[in-house]
């Protein structure tokens, strides 16, 4: 059994083995990599070394998985999803042209989700991320409290990012639609209803109702995937 098998066994969590499967099948011409603590510790070790002391004095298994996504993205590229994320559709047409993707998840829209990402490999915003990593790991507070996480490694901080690659950004009224950076790149913002994220992590009742519409065929064309919003991070045991 590897690792993703154990997890999708586990009854605390929504993570479910026909989410994995609906992404390989919807993706039939692309590469899959399950990406675990070993593949992390190895990509680092031959790649980035100089973050590997940094990466395994984390704390908490979710600041691990948080910080190791930039660097899996900037080494190689593609689509990055968390475990509890369903495909419903291939999603070519969203990346078309597209050297950065990303996700806001809530309805006032001036937020970046990390739980899936995508890009060119390569790409500067990954870097920035690092460097930001880098400051704030140095001095990591209570890693009890939900706020630590999202702004050590999490979302908190890819938003810093997205600031800093598109400055224009922090005066819209929302981060929704396309941006161009200083070099260049091509970056794509999807708000909620779309890309990944159908409703807000604790609107229940539309997470129901996108249920009852992928079951009646009758989904919003540029929703390509639900991200179920697991919350695991939020009951895992914490490890010194």
């Amino acid at each position: 059994m590897d690792e993703f098998e154990r997890l999708a066994e586990r009854n605390d969590t929504k993570f479910a083995k026909r989410y994995r499967q609906s992404c390989i099948d919807k993706h039939a011409d692309w590469d899959y990599k399950f990406w675990d603590l070993a593949a992390a510790e190895a990509l680092l070790e031959d790649q980035y070394a100089w973050f590997l002391p940094t990466f395994r004095s984390l704390p908490r298994t979710v600041l691990k998985g948080d910080a190791v996504r930039a660097f899996i993205l900037h080494a190689y590229g593609g689509v990055y999803l968390d475990m509890d994320v369903e495909c419903l559709q291939e999603e070519d047409k969203m990346l078309a042209g597209q050297d950065l993707v990303l996700q806001c998840e809530y309805r006032t829209l001036r937020d970046i989700n990390n739980a899936v990402l995508a890009s060119v490999p390569g790409h500067p915003f990954w870097v920035q991320i690092m460097k930001i990593i880098m400051v704030t790991t140095q001095s990591i507070g209570d890693v009890n409290n939900p706020q630590t996480i999202l702004h050590t490694t999490g979302p908190g901080i890819t938003l810093q990012a997205f600031h800093h690659l598109v400055p224009e950004a922090k005066t819209a009224g929302n981060y929704v639609g396309s941006w161009k950076s200083d070099d260049g790149s091509h970056i794509r913002v999807y708000g909620v209803m779309e890309w990944y994220v159908p409703c807000e992590w604790d609107d229940h009742k539309c997470h129901q109702q996108i249920q009852e519409q992928q079951a009646a065929g009758q989904l919003p064309v540029n929703l390509v995937g639900h991200h179920h919003y697991s919350g695991s991070w939020l009951r895992e045991t914490t490890r010194r």
